[in-house]
């Protein structure tokens, strides 16, 4: 039997970086359900996306389904014969109406004894349907099945989605499928890389083909691929000055579906930035700006380097190396500023500020919170039988856990909350052991 490669590929407005793993991931399993439904044989299945794409093929699917024998049951034997039952020959009204119904020969029909009694049967043959007719009814199916946050809803449609959908190629070895969702036909037109093929609509001419004429234009469809030449490149300009890249997996992930196309390269912050809290520091990269810490090979303390990823090739990479190097210095020079407020008031003094501050509706204030954060540490304290003399040490603790939440910093950086905590109360001259609690 015949057969060819299925490519749906779903193309969209940019698509946020944290939802794509788990949309590939639900793509797949329910592209494999469907499949396995449809009675259409495959060899493999798997996803490949980028922002502005979801695609899933699979490979070596039949050309058609097999032919399917199928029984159908129908009223019991006494309704279908009468009294006499099959043995007596002859079908009543409700026997011919059921033989009519299944398209079977009335000689045809079986008698089966079941758990409820004796019935009639109809076994009739459906010839399988072809490939194309099933897929393009699955693309449909896989599409709007597809479970998302926040879906959103534009034009007159009803139908939501996470992004709103800008085309569809749909094929089966080397013909289109006729799919249509929220008013956009399925064709052979895709879309190359925003900045490296800007307006370029490449013709897809059979599926097989898809990861190639995608590599002409600038993107690299494959996830892993991405993700492989982020982690590759970052360990290599790391490696260049004597570092390592501070790349752990949710990072890797979220950069590798910010960009089609990744191009790794390193930039550099003043030393005088060094002086922060290096949480500050990994934290401003990081979680603000996607970009990579890079920390020293022997002690692993921070470098004045970072990599950044650009979404795109070769091309500008000064300009886009200065450009980024501005932006964190920015960043930098603020963080600093905010660091440097915070130091003149003692974190215990911060404590009264907490009043201020709404923890929940109907439970009072951080300060309130505090408050109770103290009497539940010490009755804990006290029920675990505890030595004593640690009493006052969890007691200041709990005191002094909230208080970072009124300095500049926590306020700008959310993520640091606690962390600065244990700054701040170091540089208050508060006990170590304070400072590590909070």
């Amino acid at each position: 039997m015949t057969k060819n490669d299925f490519l749906l590929e779903v193309g969209t407005e940019e698509i946020p970086a944290r939802v794509m793993p788990r949309l590939l991931r639900d793509m797949e399993r329910k592209a494999r359900e469907l499949l396995e439904a449809s009675r259409l044989t495959y060899e493999d299945v798997e996803t490949l996306g980028t922002p502005r794409r979801l695609a899933v093929i699979a490979t070596a699917v039949a050309a058609r389904q097999p032919d399917e024998v199928v029984e159908v049951k129908g009223p019991s034997e006494r309704v279908a014969y009468g009294e006499e039952g099959q043995a007596g020959g002859k079908l009543t009204k409700a026997g011919l109406g059921f033989a009519r119904s299944q398209g079977v020969a009335p000689e045809d029909l079986i008698v089966k004894d079941t758990p409820a009694g004796r019935y009639v049967f109809a076994r009739r043959t459906d010839a399988g349907r072809p490939a194309t007719e099933v897929l393009a009814g699955l693309s449909e199916t896989l599409i709007r099945s597809l479970e998302v946050e926040r879906p959103m809803r534009w034009g007159s449609s009803d139908f939501r989605f996470i992004r709103p959908i800008r085309w569809l190629v749909a094929l089966y070895g080397d013909e289109v499928l006729p799919v249509e969702v929220a008013g956009v036909k399925a064709g052979r037109a895709t879309r190359g890389h925003r900045f490296l093929a800007p307006g370029e609509t490449p013709t897809v001419f059979k599926a097989s083909a898809y990861r190639e004429v995608m590599e002409r234009v600038g993107v690299m469809v494959d996830p892993a691929e991405r993700r492989r030449t982020v982690a590759e490149g970052a360990a290599r300009e790391a490696a260049r000055h004597g570092g390592w890249p501070m790349l752990d997996d949710e990072l890797l992930e979220e950069i590798t579906h910010l960009v089609e196309y990744p191009t790794v390269l390193t930039g550099s912050f003043p030393r005088e930035f060094l002086d922060l809290p290096t949480p500050v520091l990994v934290t401003t990269m990081r979680h603000h700006q996607r970009y990579i810490p890079v920390a020293e090979a022997q002690d692993g303390t921070l470098l004045p380097v970072f990599i950044v990823v650009r979404n795109g090739g070769q091309e500008g990479l000064d300009l886009v190396r200065a450009g980024n190097e501005k932006v964190l210095e920015a960043r930098l020079s603020d963080a600093r500023f905010f660091f440097e407020e915070d130091k003149k008031t003692p974190l215990a003094e911060r404590v009264d500020a907490l009043d201020g501050i709404l923890f929940l509706e109907g439970f009072g204030t951080m300060r309130d919170k505090t408050e109770r954060l103290v009497r539940l540490a010490g009755a804990v304290w006290e029920g675990l039988g505890l030595p004593s003399e640690g009493m006052a040490t969890v007691g200041r603790a709990a005191r002094l856990a909230k208080a970072d939440l009124a300095t500049k910093m926590v306020y700008e950086f959310t993520e640091l909350e606690g962390v600065m905590g244990r700054e701040y109360a170091l540089l208050s001259g508060e006990p170590r052991e304070v400072a590590e609690a909070i």
